[in-house]
């Protein structure tokens, strides 16, 4: 959840510059000459969620895949259940963050 409010805030702030919504780029014509971090609150927090979704999710598939084939949940229903959903919302949130427009997001924030 805090990773597709990221995206969001992010894209709130390329609209700022632009005065429309459209999913920014490193260098466009919209924020070339700008500084998109200053007087943003957000800046660091959403820069890195956004920037490190790539690394840090599969660390959290592995994570739970282990732990699910461990048999470390077995017989506790409730412990697979949150596995298995945290387990589908991290892979969303991996195929999210290999999007093109997300990666051109991205790319736009470390800029």
């Amino acid at each position: 959840m805090w990773y597709g409010l990221s995206v969001f805030l992010a894209l709130t702030h390329a609209a700022g510059f632009a005065g429309h919504w459209y999913i920014p780029s490193a260098g466009d014509s919209f924020t070339a000459n700008a500084d998109i971090m200053a007087g943003w609150s957000w800046a660091v927090p959403v820069t890195m969620t956004v920037t490190t979704a790539v690394f840090v999710a599969p660390l959290m598939l592995l994570t739970s895949g282990t732990v699910l084939l461990r048999g470390y949940a077995r017989g506790r229903r409730a412990l697979t259940a949150a596995l298995v959903g945290g387990t589908l919302v991290t892979l969303l949130t991996l195929v999210a963050a290999l999007t093109p427009a997300v990666s051109s997001v991205s790319g736009w924030l470390l800029d």
